[in-house]
């Protein structure tokens, strides 16, 4: 069973609409609807992190490793963690005149402006219907 095939099913099986779903996983309604479709917003097949898979298996109530087993590899798995996509978007902006002085805010951040930081953003993103 591929991802796509088991958001499908699990949502019908359980009443869930899309945003219903998205919500239990806290994944973007478009995040899902492309997983379903199996194509990102630029038209390319759809790859998804671990994370993802995590926050999926979790909302169902399975495991990451049961999960993962039940599914084939129709749908690829972007093998990159969050710490090596949050380096390399680092590493993007630092090249970027215009963005090193809110990097050099983000370097000095203690845990709990980081927080903030995060919900904020994170807020933003479900404004703007930003997948993962």
């Amino acid at each position: 069973m591929t991802l796509s095939e088991f958001i499908k099913q699990y949502r019908e099986q359980h009443g869930l609409s899309i945003r219903a779903f998205a919500a239990m996983a806290d994944i973007s309604p478009q995040q899902i609807s492309n997983i379903e479709k199996g194509t990102g917003n630029n038209g390319k097949p759809m790859t998804s992190t671990m994370s993802t898979y995590k926050k999926i298996a979790d909302a169902v109530g399975m495991t990451e490793q049961d999960f993962l087993n039940m599914l084939n590899d129709n749908v690829s798995v972007n093998p990159e963690d969050e710490e090596a996509e949050l380096a390399r978007a680092i590493q993007i902006l630092r090249d970027k005149p215009e963005s090193r002085a809110m990097l050099s805010v983000y370097d000095s951040m203690d845990a709990d402006d980081a927080r903030m930081m995060q919900i904020f953003i994170e807020g933003i993103r479900k404004k703007h219907d930003i997948a993962d």
